[in-house]
């Protein structure tokens, strides 16, 4: 292996979104939680509405309990 190949280098991201879906295979149901660059609060995405998640346990930890599906880091 090369050394200056290998080099660690810092590269932070920024989780950016988790997306969800929910129901089997084939159908079902896709949700997001986003936030946008410079802001604090988390956005829920859904078919039905788009509203922004004011609860602090929000912004500290966007993942809901089921599983994600994806997500979306940016980097800084």
């Amino acid at each position: 292996l090369d050394p200056v190949v290998m080099v660690p280098t810092p590269c932070p991201y920024t989780l950016r979104a988790v997306i969800y879906h929910s129901g089997p295979f084939g159908k079902g149901h896709y949700t997001a939680h986003v936030r946008y660059r410079g802001s604090t609060n988390w956005i829920l995405c859904n078919d039905n509405a788009v509203c922004v998640l004011n609860e602090p346990k929000a912004k500290k930890k966007p993942i809901d309990p089921k599983t994600p599906y994806l997500f979306v880091y940016s980097r800084l």
